[in-house]
C-alpha cells in the first residue's frame, strides 16, 4: 500500500489559501492601489498558482490511480455535482432566512458556469467535471501511448508559453481557457511519472535544490509582473513558461515535505478533507463583510483570509455531524 504523501495535502490546502488570498487581498488592492507595488501586489500575484495549481493537483493524483474503470470518473463528477447543488440550496435558504426573497435555485446553479449567480466561484467545478470526462481519455492514451501522451504534454505546454490560446483568454469567460485547464490537467498526470516515481524522482531528496529552484522562478515571474508595461491581471500570466516553471518548482518542493509527527499528519489530512468546503463556504460571508469592512492595510487581509478558512474547517467539521449538511462536505 502507498504511504500517503501529506505534501500534496498541504498543496492542495496552500491552493484554498491561495483562493482566498486572490480574492480579498484583490478587495484591498482594488482600484489604483493594485498598480502600488509593495509586499500587497507581491501577494495577491503569488495566489495566482492556486487554480492552475488546483487542476495540476488533481492530474497528478489521477496519474497515481493504478487502474481505474470509467464508473470511477461518473462516481467522482456525480459527487461533485450533487454537493455543489447541496450549497446553492444551502445558501439560498440561508438568503430566505436573512432576507425573506427566494432565489431560483437551478438559476444560480447553472449560472456558477459562467462565474455567476449565488456561487460564482463553482465554475471551477464545473470545468473539473469536465476535465474529468476527458481524463479518462487522457488516462487512457497514457497507458496504451506513453511516449506519445508525454510528447503531447510537451508540446501543448510549450504552445501555451508561445501563446496559443491567448485570443481565447482575452475574449471568453475564464471557465472557458479549456485549452489552459488541459494543459495543466495533463501535465500533472505527466508529472506523476517524472517525479513521482520516474527518472527525475531522485532529485526528490535534494530538497535544498528544489526550494533554491522555487524561490530563483518566483523571483523571476514576480520581475516580469513588476516590470510589465502595463497592468495585467494575474490569470493572464497563466501559461507562460515562467510561470507554468514556477508553478512545477512550487508543487515539487511541497510534494516532498515529510512530515513526521502522527498529530500533525491527521490535522493535515483531516484538513485538505475539507477543501472543497474551504473553496464554496468562504465566498459569500467574504462579500458580506468586504461590503462592511474597510481593509486598510495588508496585515487585516491576512487576518482575515485566516480567519475565514479557519471558520470554514470548523464549519466543515460541524456539518460532518449534522443530518443531510454531511453530505455536502
Amino acid at each position: 500500500m502507498q504511504n500517503r504523501n501529506y505534501g500534496l495535502d498541504i498543496f492542495r490546502i496552500m491552493c484554498c489559501l491561495g483562493v482566498l488570498d486572490y480574492h480579498i487581498v484583490g478587495a484591498y488592492l482594488n482600484g489604483t492601489n493594485v498598480c502600488s507595488g509593495g509586499g500587497g501586489q507581491a501577494l495577491y500575484f503569488l495566489a495566482a498558482f492556486c487554480v492552475p495549481g488546483f487542476f495540476l493537483l488533481s492530474g497528478y493524483l489521477l496519474g497515481q490511480k493504478s487502474e481505474l474503470d470509467i464508473g470511477y470518473y461518473e462516481k467522482k463528477i456525480t459527487q461533485i455535482i450533487s454537493k455543489l447543488l447541496g450549497w446553492v440550496v444551502f445558501w439560498t435558504v440561508v438568503h430566505f432566512m436573512k432576507t425573506e426573497e427566494v432565489y431560483d435555485v437551478w438559476g444560480n446553479f447553472t449560472a456558477s458556469v459562467s462565474s455567476e449567480g449565488i456561487l460564482p466561484v463553482a465554475w471551477f467545478l464545473f470545468t473539473y467535471c469536465f476535465l474529468m470526462i476527458i481524463g479518462y481519455l487522457i488516462i487512457q492514451l497514457k497507458r496504451k501511448r506513453r511516449l506519445l501522451f508525454h510528447v503531447i504534454v510537451i508540446v501543448w505546454m510549450c504552445a501555451l508559453a508561445m501563446g496559443a490560446g491567448r485570443g481565447i483568454m482575452e475574449t471568453r469567460r475564464q471557465s472557458l481557457w479549456l485549452h489552459l485547464y488541459i494543459g495543466y490537467f495533463g501535465l500533472g498526470i505527466a508529472l506523476e511519472q517524472w517525479i513521482g516515481g520516474g527518472k527525475l524522482c531522485w532529485i526528490n531528496c535534494h530538497r535544498f535544490v528544489l526550494l533554491g529552484a522555487n524561490l530563483f522562478l518566483c523571483a523571476v515571474y514576480l520581475f516580469h509582473v513588476l516590470t510589465a508595461k502595463e497592468y495585467l491581471p494575474p490569470n493572464a500570466y497563466y501559461g507562460k513558461w515562467y510561470y507554468t516553471f514556477w508553478l512545477i518548482s512550487l508543487f515539487w518542493f511541497v510534494s516532498t515535505v515529510e512530515i513526521k509527527n502522527g498529530t500533525i499528519k491527521k490535522l493535515i489530512s483531516r484538513v485538505s478533507s475539507n477543501a472543497l468546503v474551504v473553496y464554496l463556504a468562504p465566498h459569500i460571508p467574504t462579500l458580506y463583510v468586504l461590503s462592511i469592512v474597510h481593509l486598510d492595510n495588508i496585515g487585516q487581509a491576512v487576518a482575515l483570509i485566516l480567519v475565514l478558512f479557519i471558520g470554514a474547517v470548523i464549519l466543515a467539521e460541524i456539518f460532518r455531524k449534522m443530518p443531510l449538511l454531511r453530505k455536502i462536505v
